[in-house]
């Protein structure tokens, strides 16, 4: 379960052998949200206002090198992290 960022207090998580489409797990406290990369939208579970869109934010500007770490953790390697 690499934790690949912290946004805004936000836990950014992404898991191997994971299913489609290429998401992201975004967890605050006791609140979980599947978010899509492609297009930054909560597909699944929420966050509080605000933590949602620092969240959506955070992953229009990082579009590209998610999907590099989406690629790279499917295959088994830890993608690291991403400022």
């Amino acid at each position: 379960m690499p934790r690949i960022a912290l946004v805004d207090g936000v836990a950014i998580i992404l898991y191997a052998n994971d299913h489609n489409p290429p998401h992201l797990h975004a967890r605050f406290g006791a609140d979980e949200a599947l978010v899509a990369i492609a297009d930054a939208v909560i597909f699944k579970g929420s966050l509080p206002h605000g933590k949602r869109r620092s969240v959506e934010t955070w992953v229009s500007e990082h579009r590209e090198a998610l999907l590099v770490a989406w690629q790279t953790i499917q295959s088994g390697t830890n993608p690291g992290q991403i400022e």
